[in-house]
């Protein structure tokens, strides 16, 4: 095990080094530049141009692209992100993401919670009773949430739950004034939660159907029954914990949504979480905030898919990582 963590850290460690240097020259060699939306008014060309130029010395952008590169890997592993250009300017990056990581926490953490919640049962109930009725219905949901854009069904909840019904508020995080009270947080949660859950709930239930319909076939579930065992019993201890394995594999991969959030859903419900951050840092050329989000969702790939293999052995008593 010991062996397997090293060698996988290194390479691990090695694959982010690459992901930042791809990240960081997109980044800069993409046309135009945080001053090109500078209202200057009545100022000459020339002296707006002067202008563009002292802010580009003053964030170093007037130096050679690998110098700037070296110059912000270094002050990352130190946990500083640089400054934000445009939607924050003068503000820490790091102080952004940590305004914003609570909300989109809480948002994913319910979503992923809720959904797995309701994927799991009807994904084995799909699977023991395959061609039934029940299938049929769990299928065609499931159809239905695959195909269904999520900005459609995010401003149809919208209309009709906000807008037709006036049940739920239209978006944002809390009521002004009302920081404190649990019952408004609930409120602005509901659409949102919902939105994201039925998305999700609708793959990870296919997801998990597949995986046991193969594992109901197998040779040691057949001998299970022939021996006596409870159906009930051959199916959540001896065929479930076999078919978890590829959703490990699926929820590994969700951990770095924890972090990202959803953008489409965030801004649609005018959620203050870091998918509208990331939105709203590409939309106006923030480099920096791009940059800190992008690498931070790399490392939380790499770390989920890490977390998953890892989890494989506690899982499954024939996997071992000598």
């Amino acid at each position: 095990m010991r062996t397997f963590l090293i060698r996988r850290l290194v390479q691990n460690i090695l694959l982010l080094l690459i992901i930042s240097v791809i990240v960081y020259g997109i980044l800069y060699l993409v046309p135009g530049g945080p001053f090109d939306q500078l209202n200057f008014g009545a100022v000459s060309a020339a002296a707006a141009a002067a202008q563009v130029k002292r802010l580009n010395e003053l964030l170093g952008l007037d130096k050679p692209l690998h110098e700037r590169y070296l110059s912000w890997l270094g002050r990352a592993l130190t946990g500083d992100w640089g400054m934000s250009w445009t939607v924050a300017f003068g503000q820490p990056v790091s102080r952004l993401i940590e305004s914003r990581l609570g909300n989109t926490l809480l948002l994913m953490g319910l979503s992923a919670v809720f959904s797995f919640l309701i994927a799991m049962p009807i994904g084995i109930l799909s699977a023991v009773r395959p061609y039934s009725v029940w299938d049929y219905v769990i299928t065609g949901f499931s159809f239905f949430g695959l195909s269904m854009p999520t900005f459609w069904f995010g401003v149809m909840m919208l209309i009709v739950f906000s807008v037709t019904l006036g049940w739920f508020p239209a978006g944002g995080a809390i009521t002004p004034g009302k920081a404190n009270d649990l019952g408004d947080r609930v409120r602005h949660l509901v659409l949102p939660v919902l939105v994201l859950s039925l998305v999700q709930v609708a793959g990870q239930s296919r997801f998990i159907r597949s995986s046991m319909l193969e594992t109901l076939k197998q040779d040691f579930v057949r001998t299970a029954r022939a021996k006596g065992v409870p159906w009930f019993r051959v199916v959540m201890t001896h065929a479930l914990r076999n078919a978890i394995l590829p959703v490990i594999t699926l929820l590994g991969l969700e951990v770095p949504q924890l972090f990202g959030g959803a953008i489409i859903t965030e801004t649609i419900f005018t959620w203050p979480g870091m998918g509208r951050l990331f939105f709203e840092g590409i939309s106006k050329n923030d480099w920096p905030l791009v940059q800190a989000i992008t690498m931070m969702s790399a490392f939380l790939v790499v770390a989920g898919n890490l977390l998953a293999d890892l989890c494989y052995a506690a899982v499954d008593p024939r996997i071992r990582y000598e």
